[in-house]
């Protein structure tokens, strides 16, 4: 009986702690390095975008959409290329409650590691023309602080003067350097990128110029 009673104490305890362990923070402490490519959430290193790592720092996800699309695929054969439309998807792991978004790269077979980090913000985005865009968002504004290289984010503030325009080359930012990107004359967001990591920071709109999310890449990229 004394030896039944350890075991089940044992596995009461490991199943305690694996609960702990799976569940998401209500508030993120988000550190982001540039120079070093270093993603630090609540005082601890994302280690990789490999799935186990982001669960085991922020708990499982939400939710699970996968968006299925089509895209140009190229062969070279020889000195010969061959070009054909085919169905690619792409996954995308979100964090509802917490604003965040992690996707990975569109293919027409089921690789499912994210490449891309993103944050999403309460500031509506109101541009329609970016390239790209996320098929899917999370439901809720991100929650909690955000640093680049040291510097907190303000995303109620403007995050560009308005002496910036879309014939500036660089901008100093958050210890980097930044440059705008434009369509039609209107500067709908900016772009750094360092050896380790990419960060493009999107505007709401051309007259508030708040942050309405981050997308973020780490280089080399790893797929």
């Amino acid at each position: 009986m004394k030896l039944i009673s350890i075991l089940l104490t044992i596995l009461f305890c490991l199943f305690a702690n694996d609960n702990i362990n799976s569940k998401s923070p209500k508030k993120i402490n988000l550190k982001l390095n540039t120079k070093k490519g270093e993603i630090k959430i609540n005082g601890k290193r994302l280690k990789s975008l490999n799935i186990k790592d982001i669960h085991d720092l922020l708990g499982p996800h939400d939710r699970l959409e996968i968006h299925k699309t089509k895209g140009r695929y190229e062969e070279w054969g020889g000195e010969e290329k061959t070009s054909d439309i085919v169905d690619v998807q792409s996954y995308y792991y979100l964090y509802d409650k917490l604003g965040l978004l992690f996707q990975s790269g569109y293919n027409q077979f089921p690789f499912k590691k994210p490449i891309k980090f993103y944050v999403y913000f309460a500031n509506k985005r109101e541009f329609d023309h970016d390239l790209n865009p996320p098929a899917f968002q999370p439901k809720k504004p991100f929650r909690g602080s955000l640093s680049i290289n040291n510097i907190a984010i303000k995303p109620n503030d403007p995050i560009i003067s308005s002496s910036i325009h879309y014939r500036t080359k660089s901008i100093k930012l958050y210890n980097t350097r930044f440059s705008p990107r434009s369509i039609a004359t209107q500067i709908f967001a900016i772009h750094a990128s360092d050896k380790k990591m990419a960060i493009t920071l999107y505007l709401n709109n051309p007259k508030e110029k708040k942050l309405s999310y981050i997308s973020i890449d780490l280089i080399p990229f790893s797929y």
